[in-house]
């Protein structure tokens, strides 16, 4: 799917989300001591003869905790705009891939077409992401869209990934029709 927030959620590091936990965790913890020495009117590592010595304590542990939570923020909200970045370069990537295919065709390169759709397919593949299925189905139409449906052996083999990708989009576009209509899978193959 093409949604950003299931992209984070799914290419978010496993390293990133537990720096952020333990960063959660440290902030919390921070911030629980402090709570408690305030409760309590007393230090709890430590025993403060003045109470300027407990306010300094407090201080402390609630600045340790907001530090910790906003590193913990800014480290998220970085990756999250990098990923966001990146999304939007690879879409741009393919959009001017689909106008060079579009060119090829034009000035009559079959060839360089078909290697342009084989290498954005395959890119497209290793992606994972049904948008870029859907751009590059922008440059697929006609006899182009043919050659890929049913293949010869040395187009399957010469293209193997533009092959793919109709297969690829046929199924994205059936899962969006079913969406649409508000039918689920299982619902439409009984």
């Amino acid at each position: 799917m093409s949604d950003l927030a299931n992209l984070y959620r799914n290419k978010v590091s496993l390293t990133l989300t537990l720096t952020l936990v333990a960063l959660t965790v440290l902030g919390v913890f921070a911030l629980s001591i402090g709570l408690w020495s305030a409760w309590y009117a007393r230090p709890a590592i430590a025993a403060c003869p003045q109470l300027a010595e407990q306010g300094e304590f407090i201080g402390g542990h609630l600045a340790a905790a907001a530090g910790m939570l906003t590193l913990a923020i800014v480290i998220y909200t970085g990756f999250t705009q990098s990923q966001q970045q990146q999304r939007f370069f690879m879409r741009r990537y393919f959009l001017q891939g689909v106008e060079m295919i579009e060119r090829g065709f034009q000035i009559g390169d079959r060839l360089h077409a078909f290697r342009l759709i084989d290498y954005f397919a395959r890119l497209a593949q290793s992606e994972r992401d049904d948008e870029l299925f859907l751009i590059l189905n922008t440059g697929l139409s006609g006899t182009i869209r043919k050659t890929f449906e049913s293949p010869d052996e040395s187009t399957r083999n010469n293209y193997p990934f533009a092959v793919g990708a109709i297969g690829d989009i046929g199924r994205i576009q059936e899962k969006m029709a079913l969406a649409r209509k508000g039918i689920s899978k299982r619902n439409a193959q009984t």
